[in-house]
């Protein structure tokens, strides 16, 4: 059978009990999917197969193929590629093409993974957003006092993306494309981190290592001018800050902050 002008096979032609049918495709190095579509040529393909007359019908949903994912699994490959690519070129200069070289796949097979560069783009920023988070825990557990805690959250998320990106020179651009992919993507680990630092406040009032009465303020009141503080910060005349005038200007939004709300 042709699709898109590449041959795929039913290696196991016929329904079997209830193991479902095996497609490979012969793109040199025949990844195999265990669902019933494959996605080639930026779409997703669905492959109707029938049982006993009834049909069933799966389709590749959200950005990125279900393949089975085996110890040989390029997946990470391609998303470690991309992330460099971003960074060496920004996102508007970085093709599917330059991707699948840099990764050492046929583009084929990267499109087996990711529909288009926004998906794979989208995969990269969900991998960053998994690592924030990891480092944001970490630095929740080291404690110490307020002004500490909430620069360790801020270097946590926004440091370590400067840090990354800053210096490729294509900060502004990659935080425009991460806007324009897609809403989600954006308001998902805003709302995330906002989550934790109005979880830190009200910890650190409860705990009596802070108060919310001088400045008449909620939590969340006050937190929405931390985050524009400390992105506002990435800048300075209209030009990106190097990663350590970003982290001192961050040491010093927490200072502030805590000051505002420390115990009296």
């Amino acid at each position: 059978m042709t699709i898109c002008g590449q041959s795929v096979i039913l290696v196991s032609g016929l329904w079997s009990g209830r193991s479902p049918a095996v497609l490979t495709t012969a793109f040199g190095e025949n990844p195999v999917l265990t669902a019933e579509g494959l996605g080639y040529c930026g779409r997703a393909v669905t492959l109707g197969l029938r049982r006993r007359g009834a049909r069933r019908q799966s389709r590749l949903n959200g950005d990125m193929a279900k393949i089975s994912r085996d110890p040989s699994s390029k997946f990470d490959g391609i998303v470690d590629a991309a992330d460099r690519l971003f960074v060496r070129f920004g996102y508007r200069r970085t093709s599917m093409d330059d991707v699948a070289g840099e990764a050492g796949v046929a583009k084929g097979t990267l499109y087996l993974y990711f529909a288009s560069k926004d998906a794979l783009f989208r995969a990269v920023l969900a991998r960053n957003l998994e690592a924030a988070e990891r480092l944001c825990d970490a630095a929740r557990a080291e404690g110490g006092d307020l002004a500490a805690q909430i620069f360790g959250q801020l270097e946590a998320w926004f440091g370590t993306v400067v840090d990354h990106y800053g210096a490729s020179g294509h900060l502004s651009e990659l935080s425009a494309a991460r806007t324009a992919v897609g809403k989600e993507a954006v308001e998902t680990p805003d709302r995330t981190f906002e989550a934790r630092l109005i979880a830190l406040i009200d910890a650190a009032v409860v705990e009596g290592r802070g108060t919310l009465d001088r400045t008449g303020l909620t939590s969340g009141e006050i937190v929405a001018p931390l985050l524009a503080a400390a992105r506002g910060a990435k800048y300075r005349h209209g030009v990106s800050v190097t990663p350590d005038a970003y982290r001192a200007s961050l040491r010093s939004i927490a200072q502030v902050f805590a000051a505002a709300i420390g115990p009296s």
